[in-house]
Formats: structure tokens, sequence, C-alpha cells
């Protein structure tokens, strides 16, 4: 037995806090350096600046807010005005990527408020001007890398949970040494953020049903506002709330982790 699994048995924290700093520290090296997706300059970095201006202003009567009038800080000529609304990319998502353009102490959202974003792509982008700088791009994906870093050790614990440790490590290597999931992780684009509330509404359920008989309903119940949460940034985690219910209608079967018996052939083809 290495000194790894040793501690690893008497510290349970320390391989997600391992697998946290690694992850963190290769998913936000040079990450102001990062090349820019497209969609960051033309819809997701105006989206976040536009309504984080608007929580800080108090002005929550906006027509971007509830649709009765014109977003003129977001529709421009020939777009949909429903394509700009700020249900199609999450409120929570806009707070944080706000909130990591104030901590750098860029404070875009005021000057590039009311400069909006096209439906098309831009023909000619000015950095600085109607598209951001490599600095205020890298402000704004400052909470990036740290849910990535997050949903890799929310992946360790629920493979843990239910198969076993080796299965989780598996799984949250799996996951850090995606090309995808290095890329979004290093932007702000939605993707990041829709799985990382995902998989942390999964995380809660199932840890709501962890004890036999026993139902832990705070947990429950953060499980679906978290859910609510990710469903709000992005309406495609609809297609796993079935996944949700089953685990619900499954949930005494849960406290029973895999075990290899279940995948023996010998099981279930005796010789006869």
């Amino acid at each position: 037995m290495t000194i790894l699994t040793e501690k690893a048995q008497n510290n349970k924290f320390l391989i997600p806090g391992l697998l946290f700093l690694i992850s963190i520290s290769f998913l936000s090296f040079n990450i102001s350096e990062q090349g820019p997706h497209q969609d960051e300059l033309d819809f997701f970095y105006a989206y976040s600046v536009v309504y984080f201006g608007l929580v800080m202003e108090g002005d929550f009567f906006h027509p971007c807010w509830n649709g009765d009038g014109e977003c003129e800080l977001l529709s421009v000529i020939g777009c949909n005005m429903d394509d700009h609304w700020v249900t199609t990319h999450g409120i929570v998502k806009h707070i944080l990527v706000g909130t990591g353009i104030g901590l750098h102490g860029e404070n875009e959202w005021e000057s590039y408020a009311p400069k909006p974003p096209l439906c098309k792509p831009h023909t000619n982008p000015i950095f600085g001007v109607n598209v951001p700088e490599k600095s205020e791009l890298g402000a704004a994906r400052f909470f990036s890398p740290i849910l990535g870093s997050l949903t890799v050790v929310l992946a360790f614990y629920i493979g843990k949970f239910l198969f076993n440790r080796i299965t989780g490590l598996s799984f949250a290597s799996l996951l850090l040494f995606s090309s995808l999931w290095f890329a979004y992780s290093r932007t702000i684009m939605t993707e990041t953020y829709i799985y990382f509330f995902m998989i942390l509404s999964f995380f809660l359920l199932l840890y709501s049903f962890k004890e036999r008989g026993k139902i832990k309903y705070s947990l429950l119940i953060c499980s679906a506002i978290i859910f609510g949460i990710a469903f709000d940034t992005k309406a495609i985690v609809f297609m796993f709330l079935s996944m949700f219910i089953l685990t619900i209608f499954l949930r005494n079967s849960i406290n029973k982790k895999f075990s290899r018996k279940y995948f023996n052939t010998k099981n279930y083809f005796p010789k006869s």
C-alpha cells in the first residue's frame, strides 16, 4: 500500500484537494492568452457585462429583463429580440462573469454596456472598442477554470459514490484531460457553467439518499434549485431530467455500490 493511499484513507479530502490543485493549475495557466472563441467576442462577453451592469445599478425593470419594450443594449437591426434575453444564458453566469471582471479591477461593464453585440460575427473587430481585449477576457474568464476544476472533483465523488475510488479517479482524469473540457474551461462559453451546475445537482441528489431509508431534504431542495439554475443557463439540460427522476425512483438501490460480480459473465453464463 502506497503512502498516498494510506494518507487518503486517513484524510478524505486529500485526493479531492490534489485533484482541484492539479486541475486549477492546468486550466488557469496563462488564461488571458487563450485564443478567443468567436462567440465570446460576438455574444457572451457583451451579454454578461450588460446584465451585470443592470444588476449593479439595481435596474430590474429594464426591458432587457422583462421584454416589455425594446432592449436597446442588446438588440440590433436585423436581429431577433428574443435571442438576446437574459434567459438564453442564465443570470448566475452573468453575475459570475461580471464579478470576475470586477475582481480584476477592469469594471468594463460600464463602458461596454452601450455597445451591443451583433447577431452575426463581427466583420471588423476592434479590440477594446467593439470587442473585449485580452486582459478583459482574462478577467471575465476568472471563474471558468475554478468551476471546471470543481467539476473534476465532483466527478471523482460521483464515481466513488457509485463504484469505488479507482472509478472516481478514472472519471475525474478523463474529464480533466478531455480536450473539449480544457477548451471550454478556459473561456466564458456556457458549457462549463451548465455542466458544473448539472453535475453539482446530481451530486447533491445522490448524497441526499446516502443513508438507507432516510432522505436529506435540504440536499434534495438544493439539488432542485441548482438544476433550475442549470436550466436557466441553457435549456439543453432538460434532456437529463429523466436521469434525475430515475435516480429518485431507484433511491433504495443507490445505497448498494456496484460490485465486480455484476460484470462477471460467469454469474450469467454458468458452465454446463
